[in-house]
């Protein structure tokens, strides 16, 4: 998933004429970790298009990753730096997501976040999935949690 992240990103930034750095610092212990196939890349898609393109100017989108190994679970943040957006907005994405309000067949209405999440809850359960944090001006922010497993011998 990291791989199609990295090129990804490779291929927008040759795409526009402004540059979008990829940071990520995901610990070794996440990277043998197994999740569904595009889980984040439609996260990450959202913030270049959303993010990075709606700036028009260099940008970064950071993966960040955490993981509880006490409390079974770990989370991949996506974060970029653009317009955010503000508190009506951010609320009916989260309710779009989470099932509550129909998504209609637009950019930006929540359709590719909402199929991540569902994915994510159908393979692990309601107690997994997205949490979406923004503000304006100040970038948006998508957290997705998976239960963490432990490595068994012979795993990466």
């Amino acid at each position: 998933e990291l791989d199609y992240i990295k090129n990804y990103v490779a291929l927008m930034n040759l795409r526009f004429d402004y540059a979008i750095d990829l940071e990520m610092d995901i610990p070794l212990e996440l990277l043998g970790q197994r999740i569904p196939k595009v889980s984040l890349q439609p996260i990450v898609e959202n913030a270049v298009i959303h993010g990075a393109a709606a700036l028009a100017a260099d940008s970064a989108i950071t993966l960040t990753g955490t993981f509880d190994r006490t409390g079974g679970r770990f989370a991949i943040c996506v974060a970029d730096q653009g317009r955010g957006m503000g508190t009506e907005a951010l609320e009916r994405l989260r309710r779009q997501v989470a099932g509550e309000e129909p998504a209609q067949s637009k950019s930006g209405n929540g359709i590719g976040l909402k199929n991540v999440q569902d994915r994510i809850q159908m393979a692990y359960g309601p107690e997994y999935g997205l949490i979406v944090k923004s503000q304006p001006g100040g970038g948006t922010a998508v957290t997705v949690s998976f239960p963490f497993q432990e490595p068994t011998e012979g795993s990466p």
